[in-house]
């Protein structure tokens, strides 16, 4: 198992996920998937619709294929989580058309850096810092929306930036 294999936590996985109460895991495998239904290597969740789908995203960190799934979670326009690296000052966050700052609902920045896991042992944390983003918020049915934002306002996992607008 690589670095790339490596699962999110519980503790900072189920919190969002009780509040979003997502239906698929986009990047996973079979050992570190977060949702009964997911998508794998093979399957590849770059090549098949998200469409009504609440959707779970914490792609491999050593491929540099964040800026793919930013542009599917784009493309897709459902509601989406996505862990993704913090690096804010990359084209990845302000691309003209695909930018995060750009379709972004919601950042959370968590407290510390992520102790991922490798078969439900910690295994390190990646040299920088991560980001949970939110996006296509509004296509949750209001009640939930408002359940998500509460959330944020008020979590144990970190700061959260939300209603966000950031203009061109």
């Amino acid at each position: 198992m690589s670095k790339d294999d490596w699962e999110t936590p519980e503790k900072f996985f189920q919190p969002i996920n009780e509040v979003m109460k997502f239906t698929v895991d986009v990047a996973a495998t079979w050992r570190n998937s977060k949702c009964e239904y997911y998508y794998d290597e093979e399957e590849n969740g770059l090549k098949h619709t998200w469409k009504d789908e609440v959707v779970w995203c914490n792609p491999p960190y050593l491929r540099q294929s964040h800026a793919k799934w930013v542009r599917k979670a784009v493309n897709e326009r459902v509601p989406v989580c996505l862990l993704i690296p913090a690096a804010t000052s990359t084209k990845m966050w302000h691309n003209k058309r695909y930018g995060i700052w750009k379709w972004t609902d919601a950042v959370l920045f968590p407290k510390r850096r992520i102790s991922f896991l490798q078969d439900g042992m910690k295994v390190g944390a990646p040299r920088f810092e991560s980001a949970a983003v939110f996006m296509f918020l509004d296509a949750l049915p209001e009640e939930q929306q408002k359940d998500v934002y509460k959330f944020l306002k008020n979590n144990e996992l970190g700061n959260a930036v939300t209603n966000l607008y950031i203009g061109a």
